[in-house]
């Protein structure tokens, strides 16, 4: 009888797990909860909970979130946090932003027009709200403000309706924009 109390002993209970934000202490919904002696992966709600059913001490989980580091963690020191686990935010850099008039990729120095690069250094140091002011922060764009926090931009004279914007090989207006300046270049 005190073999099988001890075999039991090892083994836990389903408990809930709350996984939150460890800079704002705000519950984190679709973390991805995995295991060994788990049979699917659980997703954690919108209140950040989710529940891990009956474990063993020695069980080794994994947490992913997308932005966040991924932390593993034992269930018995996920017993000694009380079951509230703190995920850090991961920082994710871009590379640089290419503005180019050309419809194909191409190097740089090969393209017969000007091309202006900006680096995630810059737009670190000017912090720019929208894309629009990031585009007019260059000093090589004029961009017309809206009152709603638009910008429409405008190269060498053409309106945004007279320019084609693409971003990734992916077309940002199209010719439904027939008058006048394209304000919703924030997209």
């Amino acid at each position: 009888m005190c073999a099988l109390y001890g075999l039991f002993a090892g083994m836990s209970t389903a408990q809930t797990i709350t996984v939150f934000d460890e800079e704002s202490r705000l519950p984190l919904e679709g973390v991805v909860i995995s295991g060994d002696s788990l049979e699917t992966p659980l997703i954690t709600n919108s209140q950040g909970q989710a529940d891990l059913g009956p474990l063993s001490e020695h069980t080794l989980l994994s947490f992913h979130a997308l932005g966040y580091v991924h932390q593993h963690i034992t269930f018995a020191e996920l017993l000694q946090a009380k079951f509230r686990l703190g995920l850090k935010p991961q920082q994710i850099s871009l590379s640089e932003v290419i503005v180019t008039a050309s419809r194909w990729p191409q190097r740089a120095h090969e393209v017969a027009v000007k091309v202006r690069s900006i680096r995630p250094a810059e737009v670190d140091l000017q912090q720019p709200q929208t894309a629009a002011d990031l585009l007019g922060l260059t000093g090589q764009i004029f961009i017309q403000k809206s009152q709603q926090g638009g910008g429409s931009p405008m190269i060498r004279g053409f309106a945004a309706n007279r320019l084609l914007f693409a971003v990734d090989g992916v077309r940002m207006n199209t010719a439904i924009f027939r008058e006048g300046n394209l304000q919703n270049v924030i997209n």
